[in-house]
């Protein structure tokens, strides 16, 4: 199952939550999708090991729904 956030203002509340999810349950598929580019933001991402896209969903994203 893949679950997209979408975040305009990722603030730190939300940070903690999402890496403890993705710790509580590997199984589960969690993609960001950023309104902007934010270096931070983008670093955290990668840092966390969690996709991100920015601005539009890929495509590749939504293929197999």
């Amino acid at each position: 199952m893949v679950y997209i956030e979408t975040k305009g203002y990722l603030r730190p509340e939300h940070k903690r939550k999402m890496v403890a999810v993705r710790r509580q349950h590997p199984e589960i598929d969690l993609r960001i999708l950023f309104y902007a580019p934010n270096k931070s933001y983008i670093k955290w991402a990668e840092k966390n090991g969690i996709k991100y896209a920015i601005s539009v969903i890929p495509q590749e994203w939504l293929d197999g729904f």
